[in-house]
Protein backbone atom coordinates (compact mmCIF):
# COMPACT_ATOMS: atom_id res chain seq x y z
CA UNK A 1 0.00 0.00 0.00
CA UNK A 2 1.35 3.44 -0.91
CA UNK A 3 2.03 5.90 1.88
CA UNK A 4 -0.12 8.83 2.95
CA UNK A 5 1.47 11.78 4.74
CA UNK A 6 -0.25 14.51 6.70
CA UNK A 7 0.74 17.58 8.57
CA UNK A 8 -0.67 20.70 10.07
CA UNK A 9 1.16 23.92 9.43
CA UNK A 10 1.60 26.86 11.73
CA UNK A 11 -1.32 29.12 12.38
CA UNK A 12 -1.83 31.60 9.58
CA UNK A 13 -3.48 34.17 11.82
CA UNK A 14 -5.04 34.52 15.23
CA UNK A 15 -6.64 36.89 17.70
CA UNK A 16 -6.30 36.58 21.46
CA UNK A 17 -8.91 38.60 23.36
CA UNK A 18 -8.81 38.15 27.13
CA UNK A 19 -7.54 34.56 26.83
CA UNK A 20 -9.91 33.52 24.02
CA UNK A 21 -7.96 32.52 20.92
CA UNK A 22 -9.52 32.50 17.45
CA UNK A 23 -6.98 30.94 15.05
CA UNK A 24 -6.74 29.42 11.57
CA UNK A 25 -4.36 26.88 10.03
CA UNK A 26 -4.10 24.59 7.05
CA UNK A 27 -4.45 20.80 7.24
CA UNK A 28 -2.39 19.29 4.42
CA UNK A 29 -2.47 15.66 3.25
CA UNK A 30 -0.12 14.18 0.67
CA UNK A 31 -1.65 11.08 -0.89
CA UNK A 32 -0.88 8.46 -3.59
CA UNK A 33 -4.17 8.86 -5.51
CA UNK A 34 -5.76 10.98 -8.19
CA UNK A 35 -7.95 13.84 -6.85
CA UNK A 36 -11.08 11.86 -7.83
CA UNK A 37 -9.85 8.73 -6.01
CA UNK A 38 -8.82 10.83 -3.01
CA UNK A 39 -12.30 12.38 -2.67
CA UNK A 40 -13.97 8.96 -3.03
CA UNK A 41 -11.68 7.37 -0.41
CA UNK A 42 -12.02 10.17 2.15
CA UNK A 43 -15.79 10.39 1.61
CA UNK A 44 -16.15 6.64 2.16
CA UNK A 45 -13.82 6.31 5.16
CA UNK A 46 -14.38 9.74 6.75
CA UNK A 47 -11.71 10.93 9.21
CA UNK A 48 -11.15 11.49 12.91
CA UNK A 49 -8.85 14.12 14.40
CA UNK A 50 -7.40 14.32 17.93
CA UNK A 51 -5.66 17.38 19.42
CA UNK A 52 -3.77 17.52 22.73
CA UNK A 53 -4.57 20.61 24.82
CA UNK A 54 -3.94 21.84 28.35
CA UNK A 55 -6.51 20.27 30.68
CA UNK A 56 -8.16 23.61 31.49
CA UNK A 57 -8.50 24.73 27.87
CA UNK A 58 -11.91 24.44 26.22
CA UNK A 59 -12.74 24.35 22.52
CA UNK A 60 -15.75 26.57 21.87
CA UNK A 61 -15.92 25.95 18.12
CA UNK A 62 -13.84 23.95 15.66
CA UNK A 63 -14.55 24.01 11.91
CA UNK A 64 -12.99 23.17 8.58
CA UNK A 65 -13.72 24.20 5.01
CA UNK A 66 -12.75 23.68 1.40
CA UNK A 67 -13.03 25.94 -1.68
CA UNK A 68 -16.72 25.30 -2.31
CA UNK A 69 -18.08 25.15 1.23
CA UNK A 70 -18.70 27.37 4.18
CA UNK A 71 -17.31 26.36 7.56
CA UNK A 72 -18.42 22.85 8.60
CA UNK A 73 -18.30 21.89 12.27
CA UNK A 74 -15.87 19.33 13.63
CA UNK A 75 -17.91 17.73 16.38
CA UNK A 76 -16.45 16.59 19.72
CA UNK A 77 -16.04 12.81 19.90
CA UNK A 78 -14.99 11.36 23.28
CA UNK A 79 -14.21 7.93 21.78
CA UNK A 80 -11.62 9.46 19.45
CA UNK A 81 -10.05 11.38 22.37
CA UNK A 82 -9.87 8.19 24.49
CA UNK A 83 -8.32 6.30 21.58
CA UNK A 84 -5.55 8.93 21.23
CA UNK A 85 -4.92 8.91 25.00
CA UNK A 86 -4.63 5.11 25.01
CA UNK A 87 -1.86 5.24 22.39
CA UNK A 88 -0.15 8.45 23.56
CA UNK A 89 -0.95 8.99 27.25
CA UNK A 90 -1.00 12.73 27.97
CA UNK A 91 0.76 14.42 30.87
CA UNK A 92 -1.59 14.95 33.83
CA UNK A 93 -1.84 18.64 32.90
CA UNK A 94 -3.04 17.79 29.36
CA UNK A 95 -5.82 15.89 27.59
CA UNK A 96 -6.67 14.66 24.13
CA UNK A 97 -9.84 15.97 22.51
CA UNK A 98 -11.30 14.04 19.59
CA UNK A 99 -13.31 15.42 16.68
CA UNK A 100 -15.18 14.11 13.63
CA UNK A 101 -16.65 16.17 10.77
CA UNK A 102 -20.35 16.91 10.74
CA UNK A 103 -20.17 16.29 6.99
CA UNK A 104 -17.40 15.82 4.46
CA UNK A 105 -16.00 18.73 2.48
CA UNK A 106 -13.89 18.47 -0.66
CA UNK A 107 -10.41 19.98 -0.15
CA UNK A 108 -8.39 22.50 -2.09
CA UNK A 109 -5.93 20.69 -4.37
CA UNK A 110 -2.85 22.88 -3.97
CA UNK A 111 -0.50 20.80 -6.13
CA UNK A 112 -0.19 17.29 -7.51
CA UNK A 113 -1.13 14.82 -4.74
CA UNK A 114 -1.53 17.48 -2.00
CA UNK A 115 -4.93 18.36 -0.52
CA UNK A 116 -5.65 21.15 1.97
CA UNK A 117 -8.52 22.21 4.19
CA UNK A 118 -8.66 25.36 6.30
CA UNK A 119 -9.15 24.74 10.03
CA UNK A 120 -10.50 27.35 12.44
CA UNK A 121 -10.61 27.00 16.20
CA UNK A 122 -11.96 29.16 19.02
CA UNK A 123 -10.30 28.19 22.28
CA UNK A 124 -10.75 29.51 25.84
CA UNK A 125 -7.90 29.42 28.34
CA UNK A 126 -5.38 30.32 25.63
CA UNK A 127 -1.80 30.70 26.78
CA UNK A 128 -0.06 34.04 26.67
CA UNK A 129 2.96 32.33 25.07
CA UNK A 130 2.96 30.21 21.93
CA UNK A 131 1.59 26.69 22.26
CA UNK A 132 2.45 23.64 20.20
CA UNK A 133 -0.59 21.35 19.98
CA UNK A 134 0.02 17.72 18.98
CA UNK A 135 -2.38 16.44 16.32
CA UNK A 136 -3.32 12.95 15.10
CA UNK A 137 -5.58 12.07 12.19
CA UNK A 138 -6.87 8.69 11.02
CA UNK A 139 -9.72 7.25 9.02
CA UNK A 140 -12.95 6.91 11.00
CA UNK A 141 -14.08 3.46 9.93
CA UNK A 142 -15.83 1.15 12.42
CA UNK A 143 -12.73 -0.51 13.90
CA UNK A 144 -10.05 2.13 13.20
CA UNK A 145 -7.66 3.04 16.03
CA UNK A 146 -4.62 5.24 16.38
CA UNK A 147 -2.67 2.14 17.48
CA UNK A 148 -3.05 0.72 13.95
CA UNK A 149 -2.37 3.79 11.82
CA UNK A 150 -2.35 7.56 11.97
CA UNK A 151 -0.83 10.69 10.51
CA UNK A 152 0.72 13.10 12.97
CA UNK A 153 1.41 16.79 12.98
CA UNK A 154 1.35 19.84 15.16
CA UNK A 155 -0.44 23.16 15.30
CA UNK A 156 1.56 26.14 16.53
CA UNK A 157 -1.01 28.40 18.19
CA UNK A 158 0.17 31.98 18.56
CA UNK A 159 0.68 33.45 22.00
CA UNK A 160 -0.58 36.89 22.99
CA UNK A 161 2.68 38.48 21.84
CA UNK A 162 2.30 36.95 18.33
CA UNK A 163 -1.45 37.29 17.92
CA UNK A 164 -3.38 40.50 17.73
CA UNK A 165 -4.12 41.02 21.41
CA UNK A 166 -6.68 43.32 22.89
CA UNK A 167 -8.93 43.50 25.90
CA UNK A 168 -12.68 43.53 25.62
CA UNK A 169 -14.20 46.91 26.44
Amino acid sequence: MAAWFGHLIRTTDGNNVDGVLDAKAGLYLTYPLSPTEFIATVSRRQFALALRFDAEQRVQTFTYQGPKSGEVRLLPDAKVGRDAAAVFPPHKSERWLGFVPESMVDPYFVENNVARWTLRIRLTGARSERQLVAALIRFNTANATFSESFLSGSWALPGASRAKTRRAR
